[in-house]
């Protein structure tokens, strides 16, 4: 099978070119693309818009792509905040997904198209664990697995994205440090804590995550789950029990991102930190945010949100599943140009 090309792409630049004034530079984020395999039949969502939205997913994010390679001046990088596919798992052999067209061939194929790196946060979608059943024993509708190891999971994510369980991916000493949710007691469907509604880390990743922001860079921590749906108090390890905690004890945490809700949510700095909920693109192409970051010696990590802004915040349709049409030619502004509200869009 072919790795994505783009994650064989070269880094952004670490730093300015010696000699020049370092400038801000952009970068896009996105979640909840939901590409649907080749296999999947509707309708099984909620009623309403899940349903009418789900089977459009392989277009609106092939429109999200044309529109962020549109983007000028252009972004270092795209961040995809989890749920890439949706029901992505047609058999328990990796041998299959080799052979057949999935739902990672084709989200391959789209992402394929970006002409900036991407960088892939897993998501709860990303995943098929079914608390209590070991995996492999159980179909669901359309006949997908809903029950598979993470071993599989992990294997096939590296084969087609080059994409690790999380990772941290510095630009111009910015650092953004991608969360997996899916690793802790939660999502171990022999735990008696598993409880897929709620994200946990693991130990190993929590101790990634907090030697990570204590390197003192300004830094973003993007995952799927918002910090209410996390677990608090997953380990009995003192100094980093959960996610919450970790990220509380460094000041250079500048935003926190993620998706899952579908739903625009501006959470303020109610968690010691900001933090902001992306809207899926399954639903509106429009749902993307560009941000404009300063050089990182220009900022001050003592001050939360310093030295970044949203440039397109106010596009967003807070609370709903839908934003507004901007322009990126040059001008970041609503494009008076765009037309009717063409995304699914739930209030």
């Amino acid at each position: 099978m072919l790795l994505l090309a783009l994650a064989c792409s070269p880094s952004p630049k670490d730093s300015a070119d010696p000699g020049t004034t370092p400038q801000p530079f952009r970068v896009a984020f996105i979640a909840d693309t939901h590409v649907v395999a080749p296999q999947y039949e509707c309708c099984s969502e909620s009623e309403g818009i899940d349903n009418e939205s789900i089977m459009k997913t392989p277009e609106r994010l092939r429109g999200v792509v044309e529109r962020v390679n549109a983007i000028d001046p252009p972004p270092e990088a795209l961040f995809i905040l989890g749920d890439l596919m949706h029901a992505p798992y047609w058999s328990s052999e990796a041998a299959w997904y080799e052979q057949e067209h999935s739902a990672f061939s084709l989200t391959q194929e789209i992402l394929a198209e970006l002409q900036v790196p991407v960088h892939i946060v897993w998501g709860n979608h990303d995943y098929e664990v079914d608390c209590g059943e070991p995996p492999e024993l159980v179909t669901g509708t359309s006949d997908h697995l809903i029950g598979v190891e993470r071993d599989l999971s992990a294997e096939l994510f590296e084969a087609f994205f080059g994409q690790p369980l999380y990772q941290a991916v510095d630009i111009r000493g910015w650092r953004f440090i991608l969360g997996n949710g899916m690793l802790g007691p939660t999502w171990d469907w022999s735990d008696e804590r598993c409880a897929t509604s709620f994200s946990s880390y693991g130990a190993e990743q929590l101790a990634f995550i907090d030697e990570q922001l204590s390197m003192g860079l300004p830094s973003f921590f993007l995952t799927h789950h918002g910090i209410f749906v996390t677990s608090r108090d997953e380990q009995a390890d003192k100094q980093r029990p959960d996610l919450g905690t970790v990220l509380e004890r460094h000041d250079n945490v500048e935003l926190m991102m993620a998706g899952h809700t579908h739903r625009w949510i501006d959470a303020g700095e109610a968690n010691a930190f900001p933090h902001i909920v992306i809207a899926a693109t399954r639903y509106d192409t429009d749902n993307f945010l560009l941000l404009e970051f300063d050089p990182a010696e220009q900022v001050d990590t003592s001050e939360y949100g310093a030295g970044y802004r949203i440039l397109d915040y106010d596009k967003a349709l807070w609370s709903t599943t839908c934003a507004d049409t901007w322009r990126y030619d040059q001008r970041v502004e609503l494009d008076p140009d765009a037309g009717p509200e063409e995304g699914d869009c739930g209030y």
